[in-house]
């Protein structure tokens, strides 16, 4: 419906670049992190390359990109993925015809990240709670409003687990997939390109 439609926020070119900049700052904070606390995750700095079976438009067309990206030849990506050209060099028959390479991406076993990082927040004190189901997630704000439910409540935040268990707390880190999320939390998603 167009009421719907509406909900979304526009990604304009702006949006796009600013969001595109946020996630370099999140890389730098994570490589920071993962340095900081010594955490073994099979982290490896080594670039990402991307590679087009179209050909080069102009528009994109030019050595290094504002995000510090490289473009590269048909003929680099394709020595880059193994794919070489034809000893005639016919070079209509590489499969890539460009790509880019972007020397800041990097590789890393994403459980055992998620693991080192779970050891460190538990070493601040914070409590991680395994195999429990949300099933209701309130604000204590609305819980006084709407229920009447007394000051005694600790923390912004009241979590319902399946076996009827309350958590109380100050803040919520909502890691899961977009399947699980209520329409009001899917309508503040944004799709990301992502890769592992």
């Amino acid at each position: 419906s167009k009421q719907h439609l509406s909900d979304h926020p526009r990604y304009t070119k702006e949006v796009v670049q600013e969001l595109y900049k946020l996630s370099y700052i999140a890389l730098d904070r994570l490589r920071s992190i993962v340095d900081k606390y010594d955490i073994d995750c099979d982290w490896i700095e080594c670039g990402a390359v991307e590679g087009s079976i179209h050909p080069l438009e102009e528009e994109e067309d030019g050595e290094e990109d504002t995000d510090g990206c490289h473009i590269l030849t048909g003929e680099e990506v394709n020595e880059m993925m193994g794919r070489h050209s034809s000893s005639s060099g016919d070079n209509s028959k590489t499969l890539y015809k460009w790509g880019e390479y972007d020397p800041s991406c990097a590789l890393v076993n994403p459980l055992k990240l998620t693991i080192g990082l779970a050891d460190t927040v538990e070493q601040w004190g914070v409590q991680i709670y395994e195999n429990s189901k949300v099933v209701q997630l309130e604000k204590t704000s609305d819980l006084v409003k709407q229920k009447g439910v007394i000051e005694s409540c600790k923390g912004k935040y009241m979590i319902t687990t399946n076996d009827g268990s309350t958590i109380q707390c100050d803040h919520v880190v909502l890691c899961t997939g977009p399947s699980s999320f209520t329409n009001v939390l899917k309508r503040a998603l944004i799709p990301i390109y992502t890769w592992m």
